[in-house]
């Protein structure tokens, strides 16, 4: 019975160290992902990290807080920035979002002195190519136009990127497809 609690104990440490550990992954992702923030230090015994804002403001947030998207920072003039959070309502609406996006999580939102702007991730079992075109009606139905548009392979990863401008508006869309997995979209957003 001893071995047997010493075993789902050690199990238990291995799956809170993991989880901690992609805590910590997720949150460094967030904080270096965005331009408005900068990693002030870290403290991984406590699993906490403290940022600073692009106005000098500082916190000590929890990794797991960062990663679930508890940070939303108001700065004095009023303007809002969201950092990964799973809700993605706050995206606008005439941002396109893949008809089966799963997994979507806002890797940063900001409203600051009338503009908006965000990324924003997820996956699609949707193909490439089918995902380029409903991109590109999409951002046509918006009246933006083409502005970029590439594709790379290499070892059967394709990258697709797409980018989309008109009426104060901007899109940029990075589609990764590897063999075997689903599709893996990010997309950038602003609007002036």
């Amino acid at each position: 019975a001893a071995e047997k609690a010493a075993a789902e104990k050690a199990a238990a440490e291995k799956a809170a160290a993991e989880q901690a550990a992609a805590e910590k992954a997720a949150a460094e992702m967030m904080v270096s992902m965005n331009p408005e923030l900068e990693m002030v230090t870290q403290d991984e015994e406590n699993g906490t990290m403290t940022i600073r804002t692009k106005d000098g403001k500082e916190m000590t947030l929890s990794y797991q807080d960062v990663a679930e998207g508890k940070l939303e920072v108001t700065d004095a003039d009023g303007n809002t920035m969201r950092l990964g959070s799973t809700d993605l309502s706050q995206v606008p609406a005439w941002v396109p979002k893949a008809p089966d996006l799963t997994d979507g999580i806002s890797m940063f939102h900001t409203v600051a002195g009338g503009s908006v702007s965000g990324q924003f991730s997820g996956k699609s079992v949707t193909g490439v190519e089918d995902l380029k075109e409903f991109f590109e009606n999409a951002a046509s139905d918006q009246g933006l136009s083409s502005s970029s548009n590439s594709s790379t392979s290499m070892n059967g990863t394709s990258v697709a990127t797409q980018e989309f401008s008109g009426g104060g508006k901007s899109l940029k869309i990075v589609i990764t497809e590897k063999p075997g997995s689903a599709a893996l979209i990010n997309t950038n957003y602003s609007e002036n």
